[in-house]
């Protein structure tokens, strides 16, 4: 779990490492094995480093010199990076930019004075954390190999019993079977099966028909008559609650 602190005062850089190892030393102490940080003096240092999905989560300071933190942000989400980002700041009047580029939280300096505050805001993204940990084991070509769930679009079973996983940026053929496949990712709520043999990520959704989903990648992937309702129902509800 790599944690970025993107901030031009060292000591808010430290005490950002020192908040979140005090939370997870009370709350999630398992977790305090696996866990890095990176530190970045300003926005060009980090962006100069950055790539998608390099970082568990992200905390950015809004007011640096040259680029902002918003507009750090904003050159993130372009890359299609959904990791966390947590705001430090002095002022509330970017609060509503936020919204723009997907902020997790906001935290007012001095951050002595918004302990409660800080603890609010890992309460909140540590459940997105641990999400995006969590991998699907299968086998490729008589190799075990773990694929990250963020990076699933769909999986569909066809007719020769094969599995396969439309990923983020290809396509990948298991042996595996489908059954194996289904038990992993349906006991994380991001998944649903919509049609038989076909599981998809509501994350990966970009437009919803009567009959059908569209994906991320392009896909069309038909919806179930008999699943319609629940299936309907379990995309409004995770779309209303991202």
């Amino acid at each position: 779990m790599n944690i970025a602190i993107v901030d031009d005062d060292a000591q808010v850089r430290t005490e950002v490492q020192q908040g979140v190892r005090d939370y997870l030393s009370d709350q999630q102490p398992a977790l305090l094995p696996i866990v890095s940080f990176q530190e970045f003096p300003s926005a060009e240092d980090f962006l100069a480093q950055f790539e998608p999905g390099m970082f568990s989560m992200i905390f950015l300071d809004i007011y640096m010199k040259e680029t902002t933190g918003m507009e750090a942000a904003k050159s993130l989400r372009a890359t299609g990076d959904s990791t966390p980002i947590i705001f430090l700041t002095t002022s509330t009047e970017h609060l509503l930019d936020g919204y723009a580029v997907f902020a997790a939280g906001y935290l007012l300096k001095p951050l002595a004075t918004s302990q409660d505050a800080f603890v609010q805001v890992l309460d909140h993204c540590l459940p997105l954390v641990l999400a995006n940990l969590q991998h699907l084991d299968i086998v490729v070509e008589h190799v075990d190999v773990q694929i990250p769930f963020r990076n699933i679009i769909y999986l569909e079973c066809n007719n020769a019993r094969t599995v396969v996983l439309h990923l983020t940026d290809h396509t990948v053929s298991t042996t595996s079977p489908y059954a194996d496949c289904r038990k992993q990712l349906l006991m994380d709520p991001r998944f649903c099966e919509c049609y038989h043999r076909v599981i998809i990520n509501l994350e990966s959704i970009t437009r919803m028909d009567e009959e059908a989903f569209t994906m991320s990648d392009g896909g069309v992937v038909p919806i179930s008559r008999r699943k319609k309702n629940e299936v309907r129902y379990r995309y409004m509800h995770h779309f209303i609650n991202m």
